[in-house]
């Protein structure tokens, strides 16, 4: 897929309300970190056999948010299943709040 395109559709994933299933995981998500309001996922090395993921959970003042290392892969792989067309080759930030995944870092 064309760089221009890619970014497009990745744009409008962003501007999109989200899907009802992406409402309910981004609910599931804050049942199982209520601390947690932000998600940063990134995924190191993405074109490896055996990827790397990693999470890092802010709260809603942007403070760090201490996570275990099974609810950062459970959360990770959720929110990569829900969009797998999001381009993980960058790190990608999921809110709990409004179920959106955008670009930014936190």
């Amino acid at each position: 897929m064309p760089q221009a395109a890619c970014k497009a559709s990745q744009e409008t994933l962003a501007a999109a309300r989200p899907r009802p299933r992406t409402e309910e995981l981004a609910r599931r998500l804050a049942v199982m970190m209520p601390q947690a309001a932000v998600l940063r996922i990134t995924l190191q090395g993405p074109y490896k056999p055996w990827p790397h993921l990693e999470v890092r959970a802010r709260d809603a003042h942007g403070h760090p948010v201490r996570i275990s290392r099974t609810q950062e892969l459970v959360a990770a792989r959720w929110i990569i299943r829900a969009h797998p067309d999001a381009g993980w080759q960058k790190p990608r930030t999921f809110d709990l709040r409004t179920a959106r995944l955008g670009g930014e870092a936190l």
